[in-house]
């Protein structure tokens, strides 16, 4: 498809604008169902916190044994000292690690937001409509983060209408269509 220039919207852009056709919402929505079902990249794992459990449950129960069988004379406060101090250490990896993966999660879906944000606020003029059209359907895609029992913001939309300038009209026609067929949350409409 052609790029639009700077001056001038292309035809599709126009009816756009007014209503979309069949063909528009039909392309909206595998647009929208293609990024929604993209996957984002979830952060590795590590196995230090099951490590650090064993370690303490071995602590616990074989040391103590190895205490007296060695002869190394280590009195048994410090050895179950030494085993909750290590199960408690497990406890807050595990902790920090959900923690972490949220995050990291929560970020990642935040980055394919706000580059959507940075081609629309920066090529919309010299794109194509339907990297137009791809970066728009992200951006609203994206514009909140469902995990965990909660839904938070992506970016600031405020800010974002803004930014986006000569291209949110064609961001709330969008929103409007993926509002009405996919029931999305309101980003730049009422």
């Amino acid at each position: 498809m052609a790029g639009r220039s700077m001056g001038g919207t292309s035809d599709s852009e126009k009816r756009m604008n007014d209503t979309a056709s069949p063909d528009e919402v039909s392309q909206l929505l595998r647009e929208y169902d293609i990024v929604k079902t993209a996957p984002i990249p979830k952060p590795k794992h590590t196995k230090a916190g099951c490590l650090v459990s064993v370690l303490a449950i071995f602590a616990l129960f074989a040391f103590q044994g190895a205490n007296r069988a060695l002869g190394l004379g280590i009195p048994r406060r410090t050895v179950a000292l030494v085993a909750f101090s290590l199960l408690g250490v497990a406890v807050l990896g595990v902790v920090l690690q959900f923690l972490a993966s949220a995050l990291a999660h929560r970020g990642a879906a935040s980055q394919r937001a706000l580059d959507a944000l940075s081609h629309l606020t920066r090529q919309f003029g010299e794109s194509s409509e339907e990297a137009n059209r791809r970066a728009a359907v992200t951006l609203l895609a994206d514009a909140y983060i469902t995990g965990r029992g909660a839904t938070v913001a992506a970016f600031d939309f405020e800010d974002a209408k803004v930014r986006l300038g000569p291209a949110l009209p064609l961001v709330q026609k969008i929103e409007q269509v993926l509002r009405e067929e996919r029931q999305i949350y309101p980003v730049f409409t009422s």
